[in-house]
């Protein structure tokens, strides 16, 4: 994509400050790479190692960033305050969510949100998710020395520099990411749960942008093959009795092969072979939109 390419330089530099991993990196592979399912060595396909998932808290919004700097050049600007409203995960009361597996899918919910509010410049609504993050991070026993950057958050947005706001909400999902991974193998558990729930409210968001403005060059922003694959791998190896048999874990499990099949097109963007078909991005956003809605919490 000549467009998205020479605006790479700056994608990749907001990505370093906002935590992002390798998201892109993960499905540089040529789609004929069919990933085998359980048994799969993943690391044939990916350089990094399985273990950066749970570095990928924002993995989609890498190519949403991007995806911006085409629309752009097309006359189209995203409305990010508009996007926030109409794909925003509104939870009424943190506080009062005990379950596990709700607790890191709303998490990385919110930590998507947060990134739309930021993009909207919005100050409410990014100070909103920051502290809705805290509070579902509190729940899942991170460590207050590890969510210092929520108030750096606000402090930015109150001095208006933006650039430094976006930093410190990279920072703050990194922390936490940070903080579960080197725990033992059952919080871990917890990061690829968190993982998850960014990815398909990141996919909601990305999925409709593409819709409103298709063309097949510009859906081969969701080829996501081995990413796909690896949440699913990930998802196996839970052991965590909570998470396991958890509706969002089953969901996911039950969906990802299907998911896969949209998403693995060919890396070349430029032929049809490299396009989702519209019917496709139907597909996906229906998928997307029922994880949400399992996601709403019960009164």
């Amino acid at each position: 994509m000549t467009t998205s390419q020479s605006h790479l330089p700056l994608a990749v530099s907001i990505l370093i400050l906002i935590g992002c991993s390798t998201g892109m990196a993960q499905d540089q592979g040529s789609a004929a790479d069919s990933v085998p399912k359980e048994n799969a060595d993943f690391n044939r396909f990916n350089a990094i190692g399985k273990d950066d998932i749970t570095r990928s808290a924002s993995s989609i919004i890498d190519k949403l960033i991007v995806l911006e700097q085409d629309l752009k050049a097309e006359g189209k600007p995203v409305d990010w305050a508009a996007q926030y409203e109409d794909f925003k995960f509104v939870i009424k009361d943190p506080e009062s969510i005990t379950d596990k597996a709700l607790l890191c899918t709303l998490l990385g919910i919110k930590m998507t949100d947060g990134t739309l509010a930021l993009k909207g410049k919005d100050a409410a609504r990014l100070n909103d998710c920051a502290e809705t993050i805290e509070v579902l991070a509190r729940a899942l026993k991170v460590p207050e020395t590890d969510l210092d950057a929520g108030f750096k958050i606000k402090d930015a947005v109150n001095r208006g520099d933006w650039m430094d706001a976006f930093m410190q909400l990279g920072m703050l999902q990194h922390s936490i990411m940070k903080s579960l991974k080197h725990r033992e193998k059952g919080e871990r558990d917890l990061g690829v749960m968190i993982v998850c729930g960014a990815w398909f409210q990141g996919a909601r968001i990305t999925v409709s942008l593409i819709q409103d403005n298709y063309t097949g060059v510009l859906s081969n922003y969701l080829r996501a093959p081995v990413f796909t694959q690896l949440m699913k791998q990930e998802l196996l190896l839970i052991d965590d009795p909570d998470l396991k048999s958890s509706r969002q874990r089953e969901f996911l499990v039950a969906n990802l092969d299907e998911i896969y099949k949209i998403v693995n097109v060919s890396m070349d963007h430029t032929v049809p072979a490299g396009w989702i078909p519209e019917e496709g991005l139907k597909r996906l956003s229906t998928i997307a939109n029922q994880f949400y809605e399992l996601n709403q919490p019960t009164p």
